[in-house]
């Protein structure tokens, strides 16, 4: 049996603006890898479990029948690359669209929904 490899991919949400033109290199990566014969699964980035779902189901796949695979993660960059200032000064996104995003942010969505399933009880009694 051959080699087994699986690649994860993040993919940033985010647009960036170069004078006029918006530049966006490859929309979907996990689409691409199938025209070199690599299968390929997106998943959403933002969700936990979501994520954990993929990588079991590639894991258990590849361990079955040896071959690359490429895991696309979609996810959301929060802040502007070169620092901790928010996109929205720099032009490139709006604040309602940070407001969307920063809604979703799985640091604060599964944080709350593990302590209301009771997974992580806040009583220490």
């Amino acid at each position: 049996m051959g080699s087994a490899d699986y690649l994860f991919c993040r993919k940033q949400s985010i647009r960036s603006r170069h004078g006029d033109l918006y530049v966006i290199v490859l929309h979907q990566p996990g689409l691409r890898s199938l025209s070199y014969g690599i299968d390929s699964l997106i998943v959403d980035g933002m969700d936990p479990v979501a994520v954990f779902c993929a990588l079991q189901k590639v894991v258990t796949e590849i361990r079955a029948e040896a071959r690359p695979f490429l895991i696309e993660s979609e996810t959301y960059r929060f802040h502007h690359h070169a620092g901790r200032l928010p996109g929205s000064p720099f032009g490139y996104r709006t604040k309602a669209e940070e407001a969307e995003w920063q809604a979703k942010d799985p640091l604060q969505v599964y944080a709350k929904a593990l302590i209301e399933e009771a997974f992580f009880p806040m009583d220490s009694s």
